[in-house]
């Protein structure tokens, strides 16, 4: 149903989850070169931070169950708790993202002391979709508040 404003926001949500598999998430550099945090690798541009690039599935995969749980609740429109549910856990998921990024940047900062960290679009696009989703769920309730007011008349 989409002439609610809550599917539009899910809809934006899901596009914006799917774009961050083809870009980078974090850049960590260092007066040798850089590492960049990718959904699926930590790629090594001539660094003395990683010796070679790491292959990592675990951001990609979680990134693939936010995009199928999100686009999956569009069309639960009519089970309004179930659509909450859903959204709910992919914003715990998203979280679970960011600290998964706070984690292999902590992991990375050991090996150097002196580096930068600069955060990308990937970053950025998870919080967006975070302040999207919360968005929709409030649409939800607003939905759910109407419906429970209509038949209270009847």
């Amino acid at each position: 149903m989409i002439q609610r404003k809550q599917s539009i926001f899910l809809l934006i949500s899901a596009l914006l989850i799917i774009s961050t598999l083809f870009i980078p998430f974090l850049q960590i550099s260092d007066n040798t070169g850089s590492v960049c945090i990718n959904a699926f690798e930590i790629a090594n541009y001539e660094s003395d931070i990683l010796e070679e690039s790491v292959s990592i599935k675990t951001i990609g995969i979680t990134i693939i169950a936010i995009a199928i749980g999100i686009i999956a609740s569009i069309f639960l429109f009519s089970k309004r708790l179930l659509q909450i549910k859903i959204i709910r856990y992919a914003m715990i998921l998203k979280c679970t993202i960011l600290a998964i990024l706070a984690y292999y940047t902590y992991i990375l900062s050991t090996t150097n002391a002196t580096f930068s960290i600069t955060p990308k679009t990937g970053t950025l696009f998870i919080g967006i979709t975070l302040v999207l989703d919360w968005l929709a769920i409030r649409g939800i309730k607003k939905d759910d508040e109407l419906v429970k007011s209509i038949n209270r008349i009847r």
